[in-house]
């Protein structure tokens, strides 16, 4: 079965500033996409399919070398109350918990 589209993945990531980034990755550098993405330490992130898509394929790559000591998991009420004004898509992406 050939693939007739590809799914654009959507990062969404919160800088150290607080500054709401979205950048898409995808095969296509004429409609603003790239082909792979680094998201730099320290930011929160999440990826989701893009507008329209149903479902994607991705990888990630640490480096260096990952290690649970310094895995953090994003927490909902945690995430609001330190970017309030981005409330609506940290609900989107987060499990209310």
């Amino acid at each position: 079965m050939i693939c007739k589209q590809l799914i654009i993945v959507e990062v969404i990531e919160i800088d150290l500033t607080g500054r709401l980034i979205k950048t898409k990755v995808g095969p296509n550098f004429k409609n603003d996409e790239h082909f792979q993405y680094t998201v730099k330490a320290g930011h929160w992130f999440a990826p989701r399919v893009f507008k329209g898509g149903s479902y994607s394929f991705v990888g990630c790559t640490v480096s260096p070398g990952f290690d649970f000591q310094d895995f953090e998991l994003a927490n909902h009420s945690q995430l609001i109350s330190l970017f309030p004004e981005h409330r609506g898509i940290i609900s989107e992406l987060t499990n209310i918990s």
